[in-house]
């Protein structure tokens, strides 16, 4: 798993541990989840993001 995460965070991804499951149906084994945190600028967004 370490390793997963230092591949996941040279990319810029940040992974935190799931407190509870979304839906107990289907996302029972999901553990982590990995996102790319917010960007802090627009000046950063290329043009045309509609963010």
């Amino acid at each position: 798993m370490a390793r997963v995460k230092e591949l996941l965070a040279s990319h810029g991804y940040v992974l935190t541990r799931r407190e509870r499951p979304v839906s107990p149906t289907t996302d029972h084994q999901v553990t982590y989840l990995a996102h790319l945190p917010a960007q802090q600028s627009d000046a950063a967004a290329p043009a045309g993001d509609p963010r």
